[in-house]
């Protein structure tokens, strides 16, 4: 599957590697508050490069929302790129399956509680953990994958449901929820 609909902006995949790679940095730096300056700013800076996250997640929501404003502008037929679903799938769930598969056994070898991890695996296999809160031991990042699922289903909606506005105002409509929503949600 072709990664991308968007080759006017390749170079966004670059930066996105960027922010990929500060996210490593973050990851691989951990330890006690060190004694000297040199140390405390070694650490304080591999901790910034968290957000990389941030900047990967907004880089990425250009990406997959482009084409969608592209047809809203053009005023197509249809707002939703043909394929979005099958390339979100194919992107997503294969690596998912692997790692889950592959993961499971280690984390039982290593850590035991068979059921706890077998629970887990199957509401990652079978797309619950995209609905409602699972296990947290079994990999605590894959927060962002439920992110991004969310995102990939509420996009194609919002645009779906703005399709009587001008692309003006399905700009500024859209916009204004994906700021607003996130923070009502949390206060």
């Amino acid at each position: 599957m072709d990664p991308s609909s968007n080759r006017e902006y390749d170079f966004i995949d670059g930066l996105r590697g960027l922010a990929i790679l500060m996210v490593l940095v973050c990851h691989s730096f951990y330890g006690k508050e060190p004694g000297s300056l040199a140390g405390k700013f070694a650490l304080h800076f591999a901790g910034e490069m968290g957000k990389g996250v941030n900047l990967f997640f907004t880089l990425s929501g250009f990406l997959i929302s482009w084409p969608f404003w592209k047809r809203k502008a053009a005023n197509a037929e249809s707002l939703v790129p043909t394929g979005y679903g099958w390339r979100r799938f194919w992107k997503i769930y294969p690596p998912l399956a692997l790692s889950v598969l592959l993961l499971t056994p280690f984390y039982i070898c290593c850590y035991g509680h068979a059921q706890v991890y077998l629970t887990a695996a199957a509401q990652w296999l079978s797309g619950l953990a995209f609905i409602m809160p699972v296990s947290g031991r079994f990999n605590p990042v894959m927060w962002s994958l439920v992110l991004e699922i969310h995102f990939y289903l509420v996009l194609p909606l919002l645009f779906l449901l703005s399709k009587p506005l001008s692309a003006r105002a399905s700009l500024w409509g859209i916009s204004f929820f994906l700021s607003a929503f996130p923070v009502a949600i949390r206060r």
